[in-house]
């Protein structure tokens, strides 16, 4: 199978994108790649692309690092990853907008973070109501001590 992009060879019959352009393909093949030595994994998707492919087969995403150092090849389907451990967090900074400002930065961080790290999507809510009500009861208690 060749692109209709950029006519270069697929050699995975099921992908979905282009792995040397990047571009969606019309029709998908339901057969699984099975790979061989010095293929690469997805970061996003996981899903196993042949050595000279640029963009996963599946999701379209570029081969993260493009020095031969920084790639992770798999010479077996036995290697394979079954876990996200490659994934980012979200950055810790996402704490620092829920203390600074309260319940609405608190609001703003749970839904830049949640898709990545429930936990640390609700902790952020937690730490914008706190902060909130610690901020209420120290302004309460400045304004009742002038009076």
């Amino acid at each position: 199978m060749s692109c209709p992009f950029c006519g270069k060879r697929i050699l995975e019959e099921d992908a979905e994108y282009c792995p040397h352009c990047g571009k969606e393909l019309e029709s998908t093949n339901p057969h699984f790649f099975d790979p061989t030595a010095g293929n690469w994994q997805c970061h996003r998707c996981l899903r196993m692309n042949s050595v000279n492919a640029r963009f996963c087969s599946r999701c379209g995403e570029e081969k993260k690092g493009q020095t031969q150092s920084n790639i992770k090849t798999y010479g077996s389907s036995s290697e394979r990853r079954t876990s996200y451990e490659e994934y980012d967090r979200p950055s810790a900074a996402w704490y620092l907008v829920a203390f600074l400002f309260g319940l609405i930065g608190g609001i703003i961080a749970y839904v830049a973070c949640r898709d990545e790290d429930e936990g640390m999507a609700s902790t952020c809510i937690w730490i914008g109501v706190l902060t909130t009500f610690i901020g209420i009861a120290l302004y309460l208690w400045f304004v009742s001590s002038i009076f």
